[in-house]
C-alpha cells in the first residue's frame, strides 16, 4: 500500500525532511525523542504532509457501511463509556445464560455438553490470538486512520510478563476474573470488549449448564440451583466494578493517546509530561490488565479444558462412539476459533 502511494524519491524526500526536521529541534532546543512522549511523537508524525495524504486515501477507501457485527455490537454496547459498557456485558454474560437454564433438562447428556465445551474453547482462543493479542502489541486498528507502532523493547517485555502472570495463576478462571477481563477489554476498545464479551458468553453457558447439572444431581431443586446460580454470578459484577476502579485510577494508554490527540495544540514544554508511566515505559498500571486476563484465557483454553475434552473411555465397545464426538469436538472447537476470526477479518 505504501508502496503504491509514495514513489521513492518522495520516500527519500520524507527522510531528508524527517532529518532536516532534527537537526532544527537540536539547534532551536526543542526536545527530541528522547525526552518526550511516544503520544507526542504520533501526533508529531501524523503532521507530517505524506502522512496526512495517506489518511486522506484511507479514509476515502474504507468501507461507507458498518458490517453487520458492528451493527449488532453498537446496538448492544451504545454508550461511549467503557465503565456503562463493561457493566453492560457483565449483566449479558450473567443473566441470559442463567435464564437459560429454566430450558435445560437436569439429565443433560454428557456428550451435548463435551461439544458446547469445545465451541467455547475455540471462541475463547480464538478471541484470545486473534483479538487480545494484537490488541496488547499493536493496539486499535482504526480504518480511516495511519497508525504508527513506536517500538518500546521494555514495554513489550512488561506486556510478556502480564501475559505470562495470567498464565501462572493456575487455576480455572473465577467470575471476578472474567469481570475485570471485560472491563479491560473495553477500556482498551469497544471492539475488542464486544468480542470478549461474546467468547466468554459461549464459554460460560457449558460451564452453567454444568453447574446446574451438578447441583440437581446433589439433591438441589430446580428453583434452588437457578438461585444458586445467580448468586454466583454477583461475582462477575463485583470484578467488573474492580477493574473500572484499576481503570480509572491506574490509567491506560488508550485514555491518555485520545486525550493527547485531542489537546494537539500544547507547546513543546509540556510534551514530556505524558512519559511517565511503568519504569519508564508509556504502559500505566491499567493496560497490565489486558495482557493478564489473555494469560488467563490460554491458560483456561489449553491447560484447564482441553485435557477434559482428549478424556477418553477406556471400553473397546466405545471407540467408534470415541471417535465421533472427537470429530464432534473438533469441528465445534474450529467452528468457534473461525467465527472469531471473521469479525476480527472484517
Amino acid at each position: 500500500m505504501l508502496l503504491r502511494v509514495i514513489s521513492l524519491p518522495r520516500l527519500l524526500a520524507l527522510i531528508a525532511l524527517c532529518a532536516a526536521a532534527t537537526v532544527g529541534a537540536e539547534s532551536a532546543g526543542l526536545p527530541l525523542f528522547s525526552s518526550i512522549s511516544p503520544e507526542h511523537i504520533q501526533q508529531g508524525l501524523e503532521e507530517c504532509f505524506f502522512v496526512k495524504r495517506l489518511n486522506e486515501i484511507k479514509a476515502a477507501s474504507s468501507p461507507s457501511s458498518t458490517s453487520l457485527a458492528a451493527r449488532i455490537f453498537a446496538l448492544l454496547f451504545p454508550s461511549s463509556s467503557p465503565a456503562i459498557n463493561a457493566l453492560l456485558a457483565t449483566a449479558y454474560i450473567s443473566g441470559p445464560p442463567n435464564f437459560l437454564l429454566a430450558l435445560c433438562p437436569p439429565n443433560i447428556d454428557p456428550s451435548s455438553l463435551s461439544v458446547m465445551v469445545a465451541f467455547a474453547v475455540g471462541g475463547l482462543l480464538g478471541d484470545t490470538l486473534f483479538h487480545l493479542l494484537p490488541e496488547i502489541f499493536l493496539g486499535e486498528h482504526e480504518p480511516d486512520r495511519v497508525k504508527f507502532v513506536l517500538l518500546e523493547p521494555n514495554r513489550n517485555l512488561l506486556l510478556g510478563v502480564g501475559i505470562l502472570s495470567g498464565i501462572l495463576q493456575e487455576k480455572q478462571e473465577k467470575l471476578p476474573m472474567v469481570g475485570m477481563a471485560l472491563s479491560s477489554s473495553f477500556y482498551a476498545s469497544p471492539a475488542l470488549g464486544a468480542t470478549t464479551t461474546m467468547a466468554v458468553f459461549f464459554h460460560e453457558i457449558p460451564h452453567e449448564v454444568g453447574d446446574f447439572a451438578l447441583l440437581i444431581q446433589s439433591g438441589f431443586s430446580k428453583r434452588k440451583a437457578m438461585g444458586a446460580q445467580f448468586i454466583t454470578a454477583i461475582g462477575a459484577f463485583l470484578g467488573t466494578l474492580i477493574g473500572i476502579f484499576v481503570q480509572e485510577v491506574g490509567g491506560n494508554s488508550s485514555s491518555s493517546n485520545s486525550s493527547s490527540h485531542n489537546e494537539a495544540g500544547k507547546t513543546g514544554a509540556s510534551a514530556g509530561a505524558g512519559a511517565g508511566g511503568i519504569w519508564g515505559t508509556s504502559l500505566q498500571w491499567g493496560d497490565m490488565l489486558l495482557p493478564f486476563t489473555a494469560g488467563t484465557f490460554l491458560y483456561v483454553g489449553t491447560v484447564a479444558v482441553i485435557p477434559e475434552l482428549l478424556e477418553t473411555t477406556p471400553s473397546a465397545a466405545d471407540r467408534s462412539a470415541e471417535i465421533k464426538k472427537t470429530i464432534a469436538q473438533f469441528g465445534a472447537m474450529f467452528l468457534g476459533a473461525a467465527i472469531m476470526l471473521a469479525i476480527s477479518w472484517s
